[in-house]
């Protein structure tokens, strides 16, 4: 090969590099400039969110009876909650939110992305209060319950059982100590001590009949401990119920 043509290739690879060199610090720069931008916008956006987030506050606060309370409101729904939890979704204050390094941002980003998780958490515990209300309004006859005072008078219904009772237990310990926790805790022991006595009384009943027909254990006097024992039982439902098996062993000793 000629020194000619070694000297022109030679020139072709250097203006090459020098293409390439160009563009690799075109590029870089580009995302440099991309990258500002972001840092721009964030900071921005950051600054912006604080309105914002006094307004979700100001909605979780809302959803209470009062400031000063625990409980919710009688009328507050899921949709409601769910209408919020799309607010605090929608809050950009971290610098994950805008793919940007946390130091390039001002300090408040910090305040704002540690009171995003509180909101959070705030609307977290709302929507498992609600739930549970639901949940234990369910194992009661009444169609409502005065949540801020216990209705010692509540009668659970025929359905609930002892797996429902402490599965609503178990979420509602996991509920930050208060008085509505308190009332929750209470409705479930009355529903538990109330499910136990017709527990107790039933026992009472199959020693007295089984399979419809009455043993030996059916005489007169255990006859009256159990109808009184019946009458006792706060529950419309299950007190028609074993009404019957009162009223069946009484046919078959004679006293019908």
């Amino acid at each position: 090969m000629s020194k000619k043509r070694i000297m022109k290739s030679l020139g072709l690879i250097v203006v090459a590099g020098l293409a390439i060199g160009i563009n690799v610090v075109g590029y870089q720069k580009s995302r440099q400039d991309q990258y500002d931008q972001r840092v721009a916008q964030a900071m921005s956006s950051i600054k912006n969110q604080a309105e914002q987030i006094d307004k979700i506050q100001a909605s979780l606060n809302a959803t209470l009876l009062s400031a000063n309370t625990a409980f919710l409101r009688p009328d507050l729904t899921l949709e409601e909650l769910d209408k919020i939890e799309t607010e605090i979704n929608q809050l950009k204050v971290s610098a994950a939110d805008f793919s940007v390094e946390v130091n390039d941002l001002p300090k408040e980003s910090l305040t704002f992305a540690t009171k995003k998780d509180d909101l959070k958490n705030q609307h977290q515990v709302l929507v498992s209060k609600l739930r549970i209300e639901e949940a234990i309004r369910t194992f009661f006859e009444a169609e409502t319950l005065d949540w801020q005072t216990v209705e010692t008078n509540a009668a659970i219904n025929d359905t609930v059982t002892l797996e429902q009772l402490k599965e609503v237990q178990e979420d509602v310990t996991r509920i930050p100590e208060d008085q509505w926790q308190q009332n929750m805790t209470s409705y479930l022991d009355l529903a538990q001590e109330q499910l136990e006595t017709v527990a107790n009384v039933q026992a009472f009943v199959d020693t007295m009949l089984v399979d419809g027909q009455v043993t030996d254990a059916a005489t007169y006097g255990n006859y009256l401990e159990l109808d009184y024992q019946v009458n006792q039982i706060a529950s419309n439902s299950w007190r028609a119920q074993l009404k019957q098996a009162v009223d069946a062993i009484a046919t078959q000793i004679g006293l019908y």
